[in-house]
C-alpha cells in the first residue's frame, strides 16, 4: 500500500470537499484504505474543532442526500413531476451541538462561533434545494454569550426544591429558564460575574483562605474589645500570640491580587497593630514597630511594582 499525503493550504472548502470525496471513492473501490489524508500536526483543541466541523459536514451531506433521494423516488414512482425551479426550494437543517467547548482552550471557545458560521456560509451544493440552517448550542461556557443577541439566549438553571411525599420531605431537582441579562458584544468580565456562571469572582481556594484571614482578625479584634472594655492588662503571652497571628496572615494578604480586598485587610492588620501598641512594654513596643515597618515596606514595594507595570 502507498500512503499519499496532501496538505490543503488554501481556504477553498469546496475544492477540499471534492478532493476528499475523490479519495473516499478510490478507497471504496480498492476495498482498502490505500490513500490517507494528512493535514499536519495540531493541538487537542484544533483536533476537537476539526472533528466537530467534519462531523457536521458529514451530517449535512447525509441530510441533503436523503432529502434528494426521497424526491427522486417520488419522481420515479410518478407521484411528483420535476420542476425546473426546485433549486430554490428551501430545506431547513437544524444542527444541535452539545457542549462545544469540551477540550477547547478559552481562546478557541471565544472564536468557535465565528469558525462555525464561516463554515456554514459555504454554499452547499444541491440540485433541488436552497439549504438553510438553524443552529442550537448548549454550553456551560460564557464565551458564546458575547456573540449572540440576548433574545436568542436562554439560561437554564438547575435548582433544588423540597416537596412532601408520603409525609416525608424529599429534595427534587428543578430546572428553570430565563432570559439572559447579557448578549451581543457584552464584556466577558461582566458575563463571568453573573451568578448564573459563578457564585464568586475569585477561586474557591483563595476565597477560603481570605475568609480564614478575616475570621482570625475579627476574633483577635473582638478579644481586644473585651480587654479594652474591662481595662484589663494584656499579658506578654497574649501579645506574642497576637503577633504570631498577624505574622501568619500578613504573607497571605500580600499575595492577594485584588487591590480593594488587599487594602481592606491591610487596614484591619494596621488597626490591630495600633491597638496592641498601647498595651506593649517598651521592648515589645519596639518589636511591634519593627513588624509594622516591615509591613509598610512590603506595601510600598507592592505599590512600586504596580506603578512600574502601568
Amino acid at each position: 500500500y502507498h500512503n499519499f499525503y496532501q496538505i490543503i493550504l488554501n481556504n477553498n472548502m469546496q475544492d477540499s470537499s471534492i478532493y476528499l470525496n475523490q479519495l473516499e471513492i478510490i478507497n471504496k473501490y480498492l476495498t482498502a484504505k490505500c490513500i490517507d489524508f494528512y493535514i499536519g500536526s495540531y493541538s487537542a483543541g484544533e483536533a476537537a474543532i476539526i472533528e466537530q466541523i467534519a462531523t457536521i459536514k458529514e451530517a449535512i451531506n447525509d441530510s441533503v442526500n436523503k432529502a434528494e433521494a426521497k424526491i427522486d423516488k417520488l419522481i420515479l414512482d410518478k407521484k411528483l413531476v420535476y420542476q425546473k425551479d426546485w433549486g430554490n426550494s428551501p430545506l431547513l437543517i437544524i444542527i444541535y451541538i452539545d457542549e462545544y467547548e469540551n477540550h477547547l482552550h478559552p481562546e478557541w471557545s471565544r472564536k468557535y462561533l465565528s469558525y462555525l458560521l464561516k463554515f456554514l456560509n459555504i454554499k452547499v451544493q444541491s440540485k433541488l434545494f436552497d439549504i438553510k440552517f438553524q443552529v442550537v448550542l448548549t454550553t456551560h461556557s460564557p464565551y458564546l454569550i458575547s456573540d449572540l443577541p440576548k433574545n436568542n439566549i436562554i439560561l437554564i438553571k438547575k435548582e433544588k426544591e423540597k416537596e412532601k411525599e408520603k409525609e416525608k420531605e424529599k429534595e427534587k431537582e428543578k430546572r428553570t429558564a430565563k432570559k439572559s441579562t447579557y448578549g451581543f458584544a457584552s464584556n466577558y468580565y461582566d458575563i463571568m460575574s453573573d451568578s448564573f456562571f459563578l457564585d464568586d469572582t475569585i477561586g474557591e481556594f483563595a476565597k477560603q483562605k481570605i475568609n480564614q484571614v478575616i475570621k482570625r482578625l475579627n476574633k483577635l479584634s473582638n478579644l481586644l474589645d473585651k480587654k479594652e472594655s474591662k481595662s484589663k492588662k494584656i499579658s506578654n503571652k497574649f501579645l506574642q500570640q497576637s503577633q504570631l497571628i498577624l505574622d501568619h496572615v500578613n504573607p497571605i494578604i500580600q499575595l492577594i491580587g485584588d487591590p480593594f480586598i488587599k487594602q481592606q485587610l491591610d487596614r484591619m492588620v494596621m488597626s490591630i497593630d495600633e491597638r496592641l501598641k498601647v498595651f506593649c512594654q517598651p521592648e515589645s513596643k519596639k518589636e511591634l514597630l519593627e513588624k509594622q515597618r516591615a509591613i509598610l515596606e512590603a506595601q510600598i514595594k507592592q505599590i512600586d511594582q504596580e506603578l512600574g507595570n502601568d
